[in-house]
């Protein structure tokens, strides 16, 4: 598939590309050089104040014992998994 760099350096990205990687205008990417090619990798940026949470602390440092432990769950469920995250899927955001 074909693009063409216009003013600015701005780049296209096919409509049929921006819909396979669910992609929409305002989405993040970070834009890399490997072996003399362009790669673009989606992204989500979480704000530095999400870290600061001392329940994400908490959850991330489970994560890491779980991990070097190798004891990781796999889940099937996404409500199982965010009860077992002490997140009550019930509540409206």
């Amino acid at each position: 598939m074909l693009s063409k760099i216009k003013d600015k350096n701005q780049l296209t990205i096919p409509q049929e590309i921006m819909k396979k990687l669910n992609l929409s205008k305002g989405d993040k990417v970070e834009i890399e050089v490997i072996d003399n090619m362009i790669v673009l990798k989606p992204v989500v940026v979480v704000e530095k104040s999400f870290w600061d949470d001392a329940k994400v602390q908490e959850a991330y440092a489970s994560y890491l014992q779980d991990k070097k432990d190798n004891t990781l769950k796999a889940y099937d469920d996404t409500d199982i998994m965010f009860k077992d995250m002490g997140i009550d899927t019930d509540e409206s955001l």
